[in-house]
Formats: C-alpha cells, sequence, structure tokens
C-alpha cells in the first residue's frame, strides 16, 4: 500500500512539476512546446484519476492553440503588408 502511494505520490508531483514547466514555456512564447508538456501533464492525471485537472488543462490547450493560431496569423499579416518597416 505504502508502494503504490508513493509511486502515485511520485505521479502527482511530476504532473504538477510539468504544469509549471509549461506555464514557463508559454510566458516565454514556446507554445508548441506548452502544449506538448500540458498533454504529457493531462495524461499523468488522467491515469491518476484527476478530471477536474484533465479538463482544465484541455481548456488552457484550446487558449493556447487559439492563441498560437492568432499569433501566426498576424505575423503573416505584417510580414505581408510589412507593417512594421513604416
Amino acid at each position: 500500500s505504502l508502494k503504490i502511494q508513493k509511486r502515485l505520490g511520485k505521479k502527482i508531483e511530476t504532473a504538477e512539476g510539468l504544469m509549471f514547466l509549461a506555464e514557463d514555456l508559454e510566458i516565454s512564447g514556446n507554445y508548441d512546446k506548452s502544449i506538448e508538456i500540458f498533454i504529457e501533464a493531462s495524461e499523468l492525471f488522467n491515469e491518476l484519476g484527476k478530471l477536474k485537472k484533465t479538463n482544465d488543462i484541455a481548456r488552457e490547450i484550446s487558449r493556447l492553440k487559439e492563441f498560437s493560431k492568432t499569433m501566426i496569423e498576424d505575423e503573416y499579416l505584417l510580414n505581408k503588408y510589412q507593417v512594421d518597416k513604416y
């Protein structure tokens, strides 16, 4: 029983650590890597039966994907019309 609890505890710590890492990557602008790490954390939380955390992460991933898509479109328009050169 203690061995199982210890393993579960390590998985929870790992998943929470991944969450912090993903948030740091998001702040630095590395959205693709952040999404990958959020997915890893979500899988761990799902294994542990933490469905609320899994749903929260799914919403965060959706938000990041939408934001990343918007950033790419904005960057394309800036380059296409050379807005930043004026």
